[in-house]
This record gives structure tokens, sequence and C-alpha cells, in this order.
């Protein structure tokens, strides 16, 4: 049986840490919720996002990624690769994943959402402001 996780928190930061000696204890590291690049040029490149995500209650296996999408026209303008999930059968376990995006580009300064997509279906999304 196949169902979608539950998002429990969506997190946009420079970096996570797992917790030394301690399971299911993650560290974040300075949270984002705007970019301002220093250079002049277009696409505005933003050299690295970091999204956590603490999932629960999903079942069976499915393909998860990050996308990026212009907030007014709706149009996808970047994303991660995918990850592969495997849920086991405790619908009471929480599951952290990390996407680490490299060389984010986006098109113009403005609003652009930052979606977890689960199987093609988006779960979760944060806003995320670039600036000039």
């Amino acid at each position: 049986m196949n169902e979608p996780p539950v998002v429990e928190q969506m997190i946009l930061c420079d970096e996570v840490r797992v917790h030394p000696g301690k399971l299911k204890k993650w560290d974040i590291i300075g949270l984002v919720f705007r970019f301002r690049s220093s250079k002049k040029e277009r696409p505005i490149r933003m050299p690295r996002l970091s999204v956590f995500l603490r999932l629960a209650n999903g079942r069976g296996e499915g393909e998860g990624r990050i996308v990026f999408v212009e907030y007014d026209t709706g149009r996808p303008c970047g994303a991660s690769r995918s990850h592969h999930f495997q849920f086991g059968a405790n619908p009471l376990q929480v599951y952290g994943a990390t996407f680490a995006v490299t060389n984010c580009k986006f098109p113009r300064p403005g609003y652009y959402l930052v979606e977890f997509r689960y199987n093609g279906v988006i779960l979760a999304d944060q806003l995320l402001l670039i600036e000039e």
C-alpha cells in the first residue's frame, strides 16, 4: 500500500547536520527566507539552498523532489534531483529528509515558491524572496 507522507515541517536553510550521537535530531543552520545577490546578473544565482523536511505517516515508496516556481506566473524555473523514499510499516515513524540544491537559478527578482513534490503532487511549499 502506498500513501504519501504528511509534511510536518519544511525549512529552508543554509545547511542541515545530523546532531552527533542523537538519532532523529538535526541541527538547522542559517534559516533562509530571502536571498540578495551581490551581482547584477541574470539569471540570479543562489549558490546553495538546503531544504529540510520532517515527514510522517508515509507508506510504501515514492519519489520526491524540490521544485522552484515563479510565484506570479506559476512557471517552474528549477528543481533538485529526485530522492527515493522507502517508508516502513510504522505510521508513527518520523523521517528526516534533506535536499541540498546547488547553483539555483532565478530568472528575475521576486517571490518564488519552493515546493516539495512527492510522486508529482505538491505536498508543501514555502515562499522565498529573491532580491537584487
